[in-house]
């Protein structure tokens, strides 16, 4: 299978995953708490200038990450049922800072997790790069996971 059929595979399995609406999820905040939150990471689409490489954004996201996991986490603290896909857009400046970070797909009912990641990537650094900015669209899939 090539590269744009993985991609769209990958995006079906989390609209699937996003439709399902976390069933199966915990059912209260005692389970809630003694889950283990589990965070997908994808390729991404992303547009990058010159040298600056999806393989460079898609490795620095998954160093990030935790980031999105301690959101996550503290989201399920009032809601155990939390799941789905938060796709967040972004642009990486050409000092490696990050701007116009943005939900394009949001969880329902889930606003102090957007706010939460909306402000770690904003303090997100990248590296550095010559010529134009480069646009990110990133989908976060987040389920429980029951021990």
């Amino acid at each position: 299978m090539n590269y744009r059929g993985r991609l769209w595979v990958l995006w079906f399995m989390a609209l699937l995953l996003a439709l399902a609406g976390g069933a199966g999820c915990a059912k209260n905040t005692k389970q809630a708490a003694a889950a283990k939150p589990k965070l997908k990471i994808l390729s991404m689409p992303v547009q990058v200038p010159g040298k600056f490489t999806k393989e460079i954004v898609g490795a620095r996201i998954r160093k990030l990450a935790p980031d999105a996991l301690e959101c996550y986490q503290a989201a399920l603290v009032n809601r155990p049922d939390l799941a789905g896909v938060l796709r967040v857009k972004w642009t990486i400046m050409p000092n490696g800072r990050t701007a116009a970070v943005t939900i394009e797909k949001s969880i329902p009912d889930s606003t102090d997790l957007e706010k939460c990641i909306v402000g770690r990537i904003e303090s997100w650094r990248f590296p550095s790069h010559h010529g134009s900015a480069a646009r990110v669209s990133y989908p976060f899939i987040f389920q429980p996971e029951n021990p």
